[in-house]
């Protein structure tokens, strides 16, 4: 990839097959990774899972692959590889054994080396890595190979009023804040959520799949392809709902998985009365900032991000967080074209990360987006611009409290963020 390709492929978050695959692994605490390839590879997906888990270079380890390796075959230092997990104790219940780029070319059978090894678990293996695609392809593949290996248990039945949610990626910004306020939210209608897949379910759970009468597809962008496996294999029906930010679109996800599940009226009214109080609280803690500043407005809204993060919080913009002339969505994944919500202004970062420079240097508002796009605004930007950050990375906040974005308390830190950029932009504007 050369010139103006290879830039616009910079401006992207979107890490490879490798880092993804090993991310949905990541997701089951008692399952062990090894990269089979070079030092680079391994540290550079290592970045990526240890977001959510300070200790995922205990159960993530590299062959360490050299240029010998490339060219005579990494037989021996994956065996090694191979050795150490065999011998960890308490030992791993799966394991994922992925290759890299420049091994998946030289064609080394990992298969066939894991096989000739007294280990202490199932393997899943697989090659990765920028060939196979990007973060989201890795993911996916990962999921489908997981449960081809390690099928759910068909003589478990279903549970009442007990669901799956399935495409949660740990690597995503809050995400483990957003899958605790889908669970509070489901548990005040009386739904119980069986397993998280790929985010805290670990082997034995996964095994009970079953158990659910629903799954759930959280990010379509990770979960959809294994949400229809699941349904095709082995019956489980799915729903693929838009995520909850906003109350409009929390209310709409609660009931819609509630009236999937045959749930009656009287199951709503908790959840309902926190909607209701909620969205009064926000009506009177607002209204005095409103007499000063006025509803929060921005000349232009850029929102970049995973598709489903990007045109969920996009919608939300919309319909309720602020006013904007223009409305500009950037997906960091390539599934901008599916969405349900039509934004004829919808971008891919692969491809359009030119236009995202120049109207960062037309314009003047608010970019919902990643570190990268806080660097881009950086080095481009011509006028000021507001920055909040809804996608990873995002290497200048620490986070040490809750902070969900979904559902009703993520509604509330959504518009909190949403009010301090509109008042900072107009206090600025003011003494500047």
């Amino acid at each position: 990839m050369a010139g103006k390709q290879w830039e616009n492929q910079c401006h992207t978050v979107s890490s490879c097959a490798l880092a993804g695959a090993a991310t949905f692994f990541a997701g089951i605490p008692d399952a062990f990774v090894v990269a089979n390839g070079p030092a680079w590879c391994y540290f550079y997906a290592l970045r990526k899972v240890e977001r959510p888990d300070n200790y995922m270079a205990q159960r993530f380890f590299s062959t360490y692959a050299d240029n010998g390796s490339v060219v005579f075959g990494t037989e021996e230092k994956l065996s090694a590889a191979l050795d150490l997990v065999a011998s960890m104790t308490p030992p791993p219940q799966v394991m994922l054994v992925e290759n890299s780029c420049a091994i998946s070319l030289i064609g080394d059978d990992i298969a066939g080396i894991t096989a000739h090894h007294s280990l202490p678990c199932p393997v899943v293996t697989m090659d990765s890595g920028g060939l196979v695609g990007g973060h989201w392809e890795g993911y996916r593949k990962a999921a489908l190979e997981y449960f081809r290996k390690m099928p759910p248990d068909t003589a478990v039945t279903s549970v009442e009023k007990t669901v799956n949610l399935l495409g949660s990626d740990a690597s995503y910004l809050y995400e483990n804040d957003d899958m605790e306020e889908l669970r509070r939210m489901l548990g005040k209608i009386g739904v119980h959520v069986h397993a998280v897949v790929g985010n805290g379910a670990n082997v034995e759970t996964l095994k009970t799949l079953k158990k659910a009468e629903l799954n759930i597809v959280i990010h379509p962008e990770c979960g959809e392809s294994l949400a229809r496996f699941l349904q095709d294999e082995y019956g489980m029906p799915y729903l693929m709902l838009p995520l909850p930010y906003g109350m409009e679109a929390t209310e709409k996800w609660v009931h819609g998985i509630g009236d999937a599940l045959s749930l009656p009226g009287a199951a709503y009214q908790d959840i309902d009365a926190e909607i209701a109080a909620t969205e009064e609280k926000l009506y009177r803690y607002t209204r005095d900032a409103q007499k000063v500043w006025g509803e929060p407005w921005f000349d232009t809204v850029l929102v970049c991000g995973p598709s489903s993060v990007a045109y969920g919080i996009a919608g939300a913009v919309r319909t309720e967080w602020a006013d904007t002339a223009k409305l500009e969505v950037f997906t960091h994944d390539e599934r901008e074209k599916n969405s349900e919500v039509v934004y004829p202004s919808g971008h891919e970062m692969a491809t359009s990360a030119g236009v995202l420079v120049e109207l960062l240097q037309a314009c003047a508002g608010l970019v919902l987006g990643s570190g990268h796009e806080r660097k881009i605004i950086t080095e481009h930007a011509s006028a000021q611009w507001r920055f909040a950050a809804i996608a990873q990375p995002d290497p200048l906040t620490v986070a040490l409290t809750t902070h969900p974005q979904m559902g009703i308390v993520g509604t509330c830190v959504m518009a909190q963020e949403i009010w301090r950029e509109h008042i900072t932009s107009h206090y600025m504007g003011r003494t500047s």
